[in-house]
């Protein structure tokens, strides 16, 4: 794919319109619920996202740090279990 865009090759570039805004939203539309065939976004968490394109072959990459609120700090092992457990309206079709 880097033939059609050669300028990607061996480089970086710092900054993809509306990228960020979407990387922000959309775990916000996944985390809601649709009321009245409408998608009702979840309040939070915060999300604050900055994105770079680096050329890759296959995929893509992200670098995720989050903060947990009131002092709750989640091991990774619980986190990934949290992951595999999670049963939401996609997942039970």
């Amino acid at each position: 794919t880097f033939q059609r865009w050669p300028e990607m090759v061996d480089n970086c570039i710092p900054y993809i319109g509306g990228e960020e805004e979407k990387s922000e939203q959309e775990p916000l539309k996944l985390w809601g619920r649709v009321e009245n065939g409408r998608i009702v976004k979840a309040e939070g968490p915060a999300i604050t996202a900055q994105c770079f394109r680096v050329a890759c072959q296959d995929g893509h990459m992200a670098a995720v740090f989050m903060k947990f609120m009131d002092g709750c700090k989640p091991s990774m092992e619980q986190i990934k279990a949290d992951w595999a457990a999670f049963r939401g309206p996609a997942q039970e079709l």
